[in-house]
């Protein structure tokens, strides 16, 4: 989508003016949002495989649930959240809000490195 914006961009000229310059930031703020939530939506998933288990530090447990994964999740929402919070624009109380998500991500991030090392 942020490619076909690009594309008529340049196709329309320099003279486009600010529309197109607020088309492509609204369309770029749009993709890192759906990104975001799929990101949301899988770690959501590996933390409910948690839910299953009785004993989540055995060989049994980490075939169901890879912490390496949920660590790989972790990583890539917060950094989808560092670009939504560097785009222009954007509020102190939206930063502020999107670094107390960045918080609760790292803190799942401690979560499942500390189950890497209970099951080796």
């Amino acid at each position: 989508v942020l490619e076909d914006v690009h594309t008529d961009m340049i196709s329309a000229g320099a003279d486009s003016g600010n529309d197109w310059r607020r088309l492509e930031a609204f369309t770029r703020e749009y993709v890192m949002s759906v990104n975001m939530e799929r990101n949301l939506v899988l770690l959501w998933r590996h933390l409910c495989k948690l839910r299953g288990l009785e004993e989540i530090g055995t060989i049994e447990a980490r075939k169901v649930c890879k912490p390496e994964e949920g660590m790989r999740f972790c990583d890539m929402l917060k950094e989808d959240f560092g670009n939504l919070r560097e785009l222009p624009d954007t509020s102190e109380s939206l930063a502020t809000a999107l670094s107390m998500y960045v918080q609760i991500v790292m803190n799942c991030r401690c979560l499942f490195l500390a189950l890497c090392y209970t099951s080796m």
